[in-house]
């Protein structure tokens, strides 16, 4: 594990590894497993706390129990930096965390060698997607404390990373049941299920009352006489004079129920965008109904299809309703003498309705259902190396250099030693942060060098830091000074 010297005071450290069902989620537990079976925690490792001392290694093996099948693709592991009581801390705490996903599209869990961050602190429930944590991260490098470098191995199976274009589609298709909140645990909550069960129960009604109303509204708009108009709790009566209607009329009708709830759809997604620019994080209820309204616009044709055929409206009556799906049949019928052009226009509108509302519905899902954590999961999988913003492990913020130079500008030695602090072809800018430096013996190159200034004379280097192009400060230790 690589840091930023001096960030870990000296002490006892233990790492500890957690299964947790999701980014900001809870710890996954197994009812017939003893707690350190899928809870893996290193023994104590001492760490000085000099600045010089860059690495706490940790060397060990930790192992853990997981079942892919049962643990949604979202599930991470979550490392803990612990400090241990000793003799110059007698209080345990949690120093630093990190999060890694586990496994990849295909539902394998990864084998390899890695690196991830890890931020300062307890882990945060609100930091649930890795984009946070990147943001966190390069908005403020304070918030870092070091990298973990670990490597992953399973006994099972191997795992080579798949991608391409159709990976998010399968990724939100394997992902369907987690976000429709079935199966975030490995046992899931009855409360989750009945209150699906009973959001998409409720979002019948209003998806039915649009589709029908909508089209009560076409035929006042014109003109058209209309015998009955009644609402069900299954379907509504809606009777009128069909023969009055052209060719273009029956099939603006036949397409407005369901036009009608995509326009609705389109809405709500709308909404859904501007109120996470605006406010962020919605509530998790707001996004089970907005997803709820799309699933049931996807099958909408499909739903009132099969209630007008249970209820023997397929055939022509003047007096009973006539179902969606035969107006056209039986308009080309009476015009025509033949219904096949209508079964073949009913099935193209039907057809691009449902590539319609099922783009609507993918749009949703994989970037604004539960704050687009399906593409933040995509994005961490997949994203090339260096897409996605991770420290370098000698790196420090300006804050910090801003307070090492201070401290040694202040220092003095038992002997009237002192330190003094030296930056070469500075910037025209004052002060440290316009200062730009970076390893290597490229034009432009800049250093901020702290030496030690003895009584006669004798300079010692203390420390050495460089700022790169990308505007990221290191600290350079002896061996990187030899070389240059």
């Amino acid at each position: 594990m690589d840091s930023d010297p001096g960030k870990l005071p000296r002490g006892l450290y233990s790492l500890s590894v957690s299964l947790q069902t999701q980014l900001g989620g809870h710890t996954l537990c197994w009812s017939r497993l003893q707690e350190q079976q899928w809870v893996g925690r290193a023994e104590p490792v001492e760490h000085q706390g000099r600045y010089f001392d860059i690495e706490l290694n940790i060397n060990q093996s930790l192992y853990m129990v997981r079942k892919p099948q049962q643990t949604a693709l979202l599930s991470v592991l979550v490392f803990k930096l612990l400090s241990l009581p000793g003799d110059h801390s007698h209080v345990s705490s949690v120093v630093g965390w990190g999060a890694f996903p586990v496994c990849n599209c295909s539902l394998q869990l990864f084998n390899g060698k890695f690196k991830t961050p890890l931020l300062r602190g307890s882990p945060n429930p609100s930091l649930n997607q890795f984009r946070r944590i990147e943001h966190l991260l390069s908005t403020d490098l304070d918030n870092w404390l070091c990298n973990l470098y670990f490597q992953h191995h399973n006994q099972h199976r191997s795992a080579a990373v798949c991608c391409g274009t159709g990976e998010r589609t399968r990724l939100a298709v394997r992902l369907l049941p987690s976000l429709l909140g079935l199966s975030c645990h490995p046992r899931p909550h009855l409360s989750q299920i009945s209150l699906t069960i009973l959001l998409f129960g409720v979002m019948w009604f209003p998806r039915l009352y649009l589709h029908y109303c909508s089209q009560w509204l076409f035929l006042q708009a014109q003109h058209i006489p209309i015998n009955r108009f009644g609402l069900g709790a299954h379907t509504v009566d809606l009777v009128y004079q069909g023969s009055l209607l052209s060719t273009l009329e029956e099939v603006l009708l036949v397409l407005l129920g369901p036009l009608t709830l995509n326009a609705a759809t389109l809405l709500l997604l709308l909404i859904r965008w501007g109120c996470q620019l605006a406010f962020g994080s919605p509530p998790s209820f707001l996004s089970k109904f907005i997803m709820a309204a799309a699933v049931w616009t996807v099958l909408d044709p499909l739903a009132v299809f099969a209630v007008d055929a249970v209820l023997g409206r397929l055939s022509y009556s003047a007096e009973e309703p006539l179902a969606d799906a035969a107006k056209l049949y039986w308009h080309f019928f009476r015009t025509e003498q033949s219904g096949a052009a209508g079964i073949i226009i009913t099935l193209f509108l039907y057809s691009v309705h449902c590539i319609l509302s099922f783009t609507f519905l993918y749009v949703y899902f994989l970037r604004l259902h539960n704050d687009g954590r399906l593409l933040d999961i995509y994005l961490r999988l997949h994203s090339t190396e260096g897409a996605f913003f991770v420290p370098h492990d000698m790196e420090v913020s300006n804050q910090e250099l801003n307070y090492i130079v201070k401290k040694a500008e202040q220092w003095r030695g038992f002997n009237g030693e002192r330190r003094k602090v030296s930056v070469r072809k500075r910037s025209s800018c004052h002060g440290l942060h316009s200062v730009r430096v970076f390893c290597g013996s490229q034009q432009g190159q800049r250093r901020i060098t702290i030496e030690t200034v003895f009584n006669d004379g004798l300079r010692h280097h203390y420390r050495h830091f460089l700022r790169q192009p990308d505007g990221a400060i290191l600290e350079v230790h002896l061996l990187c000074r030899i070389l240059n």
